[in-house]
């Protein structure tokens, strides 16, 4: 049974209430993307609230972590609550796709979107809803132009095996894609996932790998340590 509560150096993510657990998706999109030193940020699906919890941080941002499920709002709302930052998270509970637009469009946007992990599905009803979401990708990537700011940027992780395809539909929301970040699990493994970060203007594409493991278990590359040092209670500063 996974546990209730997940300890990092600066704050506690409690997940009892949340189908989605502290998982290494989240932690990675977190410690990748470059927040905004000030303005505003969304979190599309904020689950536990982790994502956000990262990016207040190493930001001074305002931020907003929308969540449709009630009971994981709540959890989110009583762990930003419990972080230093309580006065500039704030969880919102509403579909993002039927809410009233904000007032104000953001600076980034983060997601962690629903995708098929591969083709077991959860046994869960909860779980599953919050993984195996109905509405295709390209609707994140839509409302996620939709809204940021004309100069905004967008942050996403996905399968490296869809890339190709949603690429495409990157593309067709009118994002451009300012880096693509393959992650591999350890050295010569194939990828399995794609970190995203999109803006709105022509720009030159940069492509990078990165490395979670050593080739040992449990032990981290060092690509992993310099991104996540800040937040595992395990690694030095």
């Amino acid at each position: 049974m996974p546990n209730t509560w997940f300890r990092f150096k600066q704050f506690t993510v409690h997940q009892d209430r949340c189908a989605m657990k502290v998982g290494t998706d989240g932690v990675l999109l977190g410690a990748w993307v470059k927040p905004p030193k000030q303005g505003l940020i969304f979190d599309f699906g904020t689950g536990t609230g982790l994502i956000a919890l990262m990016l207040a941080q190493r930001s001074e941002a305002q931020i907003i972590a929308f969540e449709s499920n009630q009971s994981a709002a709540e959890q989110a709302q009583d762990n930003f609550n419990g972080s230093p930052w309580a006065e500039r998270i704030t969880a919102k509970q509403a579909d993002i796709f039927q809410c009233t637009e904000p007032a104000d469009k953001a600076d980034l946007i983060v997601c962690n979107p629903p995708f098929h992990q591969s083709h077991v599905v959860p046994d869960k009803e909860a779980r599953k809803q919050a993984r195996h979401h109905d509405l295709p990708l390209s609707l994140w990537f839509e409302k996620a132009y939709q809204l940021s700011k004309t100069d905004g940027k967008a942050a996403f992780i996905f399968p490296f095996e869809r890339y190709e395809e949603l690429k495409t539909e990157i593309e067709s929301a009118g994002w451009f894609i300012e880096n693509h970040t393959k992650v591999i699990s350890s050295p010569e493994k194939t990828p399995v996932r794609s970190l995203v970060l999109l803006c709105k203007a022509p720009i030159e594409r940069t492509d990078f790998t990165f490395c979670i493991e050593n080739g040992e278990r449990g032990k981290y590359h060092n690509d992993f340590i310099e991104i996540a040092k800040a937040y595992y209670l395990a690694m030095p500063d």
